[in-house]
């Protein structure tokens, strides 16, 4: 047997089945949004790559030229403390690189790569200030091969760079048009969200109404046919308040039909004359005894 169903949990249907799509549609929206920040972090992120990047290439110009112009210079020159302060700021670029890359594979083994090259460079120039003190460099040939030397792996180092720099620049410029999508996503899912949760009450709230009124109106029509002594209409379907109550009403309208019955039984027995008047004192009814006087 089914449980009944009552009116209180219908309309609490119509009321929350649409706060609840309301909700997943909210949901669906946060995610959206979600992804949306989420992805201008990552532009961000690419961008600050970037710099980084044109921070490193610049200081290892000027490296560079400073290692050309004076590449055997000793501790105490200028040329020493510039090269000393060049690479602490490279050194703080890659540090700062190596955060940015953490969490990107790819960027963080090329930019471990350039480590590796940034480190040959130094060694090759710590080397060669070493054997110029020994005094095993000193003519214009071993300068000429220091400086080839280091001008390849400076070369391969700035490659390994612009790589870096090229796919953090690829995330940035492909970043707007990611965020537009989800905008778009966004504003679809509200437009057709909302249009679909107004569409559902409105459903859910006909579909209540006139299953509400449909069956009110028999029983309206019921008591006509009671009052009319006519037929009542079939039981109304569904087992909620309105079912119960036509089904009282058709048991009551049994019960009057036969208490009718029973009183025209008794009427139609009695020995004793039975009349009834209206109110201009005319017979509404008798019983048969009465035809008998």
């Amino acid at each position: 047997m089914l449980r009944p169903i009552s009116l209180r949990f219908k309309i609490l249907v119509l009321i929350f089945v649409p706060l609840i799509l309301q909700l997943a549609l909210l949901a669906v929206v946060a995610n959206l949004q979600n992804q949306a920040e989420a992805e201008a972090r990552r532009a961000e992120i690419a961008r600050q790559i970037g710099d980084e990047v044109i921070a490193i290439t610049r200081d290892m110009v000027a490296l560079k030229t400073n290692l050309e112009v004076e590449p055997l210079a000793s501790a105490d020159s200028t040329a020493s403390i510039q090269y000393q302060l060049l690479n602490a700021d490279i050194d703080r670029h890659f540090s700062r690189l190596r955060q940015l890359t953490r969490d990107k594979p790819a960027l963080a083994q090329a930019m471990e790569k350039s480590c590796e090259t940034m480190l040959q460079s130094r060694k090759l120039v710590e080397d060669t200030k070493v054997a110029y003190r020994a005094g095993e460099l000193r003519g214009r040939l071993e300068r000429f091969k220091f400086i080839s030397r280091l001008r390849s792996l400076t070369l391969a180092l700035s490659n390994q760079l612009l790589g870096i720099g090229d796919a953090g620049k690829a995330a940035a410029d492909a970043s707007p048009e990611i965020q537009r999508k989800f905008r778009e996503e966004v504003q679809f899912v509200l437009i057709g969200g909302g249009v679909a949760n107004i569409f559902l009450t409105l459903l859910l709230g006909v579909i209540l109404t006139r299953s509400i009124v449909n069956r009110l109106k028999i029983m309206n029509d019921n008591s006509y046919r009671l009052a009319s002594d006519k037929p009542l209409n079939q039981l109304v379907s569904g087992n909620d308040e309105i079912a119960q109550l036509d089904k009282v009403f058709h048991d009551m309208a049994a019960a009057l039909r036969e208490a009718a019955r029973k009183e025209r039984a008794i009427l139609d027995n009695a020995n004793d004359c039975i009349c009834s008047f209206d109110s201009s004192l005319k017979f509404v009814s008798v019983n048969p005894a009465c035809e008998e006087f």
